[in-house]
């Protein structure tokens, strides 16, 4: 949801509270209709079809002529239009986003003209290097940075512009990032050669891709540098787990499990818990945190609780506050330096807790995440599969080699209790 103005909306934000354990945040975010993505993908198509075919026609040929919004001098060619298609996908998605017909327009004003003037400045480089030196920018280069302020451009102002909860106060470490950014120099670097050789590369069959625009669109541009660039830092990332991982670090555990209204998952919860603390052999605390639930989540424990054999079960009940007030009651009641939070409808893997303080052998590790794999079948399960594998089987080893983060999913996270306490609690509304 935007917000019509970009300063916080402090009223808003204090009345906003979870009415469950997961419902949404009230004032933060509105229900979205099944067909609203599909119309805002047909719109965005429609959009950029109509700019493309004005360039094929010439239109826009006195200012630019290469089939995209980019003036100046370069070499190479783009094959695909990255300007013409982020702008389109900012009006797209204000359009459709949630807010007021004000908020939305200011939020595609900002977006685009904050995206106009970062390419323009990319644009009047390109130049400035053609008039002092003699030698434009490649185009690959051009596009790629292109590529990169759009996506950061529609993060700012989403940020900017949004609907937030309150800020909390974090306590930041002062830790140097210096190797963080020679990895980020050296790997970039690496992808960017890459790239721009791939785009003038005279290799017959690099022609033939550059044609079909497979590899990467911008001939070959931001996906093969990205590509290039995640591949070597996962494998940066992969090595350094494995050397600063160890096997035998095994300290007890406190669970906590934020609960409403669960009767129907939550003892299958706890007993797949209950397997996972066998395999990991060192004592392990469940905490169950009933959120004023109303049907018979307290009982379905309770009974569970008697055939289990590896872990204690302490169930306490709060006043209905959210599921955020739930984990924060959990925090507080835990007794080991190793909080590892669950929702009430996963089901850990018997291997889980082991794999996942390994990686706390390293001291400067703080949380750590599971992959939260989807338990059917079905078509759309198999494509949430690939969706979580690459997201955070791939993408968040590889940023966490340049002490970058995806995100961790809720649904399983393991904390080091004095890393939680001191960035504070978990933040409701």
């Amino acid at each position: 949801m935007l917000r019509d103005n970009a300063s916080p909306a402090e009223s808003d934000r204090k009345r906003a509270s979870f009415g469950s354990s997961d419902s949404l945040a009230g004032g933060l975010a509105d229900p979205v209709s099944l067909l609203q993505a599909p119309a805002l993908l047909l719109t965005f198509s429609i959009l950029s079809l109509l700019q493309l075919s004005a360039f094929e026609l010439g239109y826009f040929n006195r200012i630019f002529s290469v089939g995209d919004y980019v003036a100046g001098p370069h070499t190479g060619i783009s094959a695909v239009s990255i300007r013409t298609f982020m702008l389109s996908f900012f009006i797209a998605f204000s359009i459709f986003t949630s807010g007021t017909a004000k908020a939305r327009t200011l939020f595609c004003l900002d977006l685009c003209f904050r995206f106009i003037l970062l390419c323009g400045i990319l644009d009047a480089g390109s130049i400035a290097l053609y008039t002092y030196t003699g030698r434009p920018f490649p185009m690959v280069a051009i596009q790629v940075m292109a590529g990169f302020a759009g996506m950061g451009v529609f993060a700012f102002v989403i940020i900017r512009r949004g609907a937030m909860p309150s800020p909390e106060e974090v306590v930041r470490g002062t830790q140097p990032q210096l190797r963080a950014f020679l990895r980020l120099g050296v790997t970039g670097t690496v992808a960017l050669v890459a790239s721009t050789w791939a785009a003038v590369s005279q290799i017959p069959l690099f022609d033939e891709l550059r044609r079909l625009a497979l590899l990467g669109g911008l001939g070959p541009g931001v996906i093969l540098f990205l590509l290039v660039l995640f591949a070597q830092l996962y494998i940066i990332g992969i090595v350094e787990r494995r050397r600063r991982s160890r096997e035998d670090f095994r300290p007890p555990l406190s669970v906590v499990i934020p609960a409403y209204n669960e009767e129907y998952v939550i003892g299958h919860t706890i007993r797949y818990i209950d397997r996972a603390a066998a395999h990991y052999g060192a004592p392990v605390e469940v905490i169950v945190v009933d959120d004023a639930s109303t049907d018979e989540t307290v009982e379905t424990v309770q009974a569970v609780t008697t055939i289990c054999h590896s872990i204690s079960v302490r169930i306490i009940t709060v006043a209905s506050g959210g599921k955020a007030e739930a984990l924060n009651r959990g925090v507080v009641e835990a007794s080991h330096d190793f909080i590892v939070r669950i929702d009430a409808d996963t089901l850990v893997g018997e291997d889980n807790l082991t794999l996942a303080m390994q990686n706390f052998g390293d001291p400067e590790v703080g949380a750590v995440g599971g992959v939260p794999l989807p338990p059917g079948g079905a078509m759309f399960d198999a494509g949430r599969l690939i969706e979580v594998i690459v997201k955070h089987g791939y993408y968040s080893p590889a940023l966490g080699a340049a002490s970058g983060l995806v995100g961790i999913p809720g649904m399983f996270v393991v904390y080091r209790a004095e890393a939680l306490h001191a960035v504070g609690t978990f933040a409701s509304g």
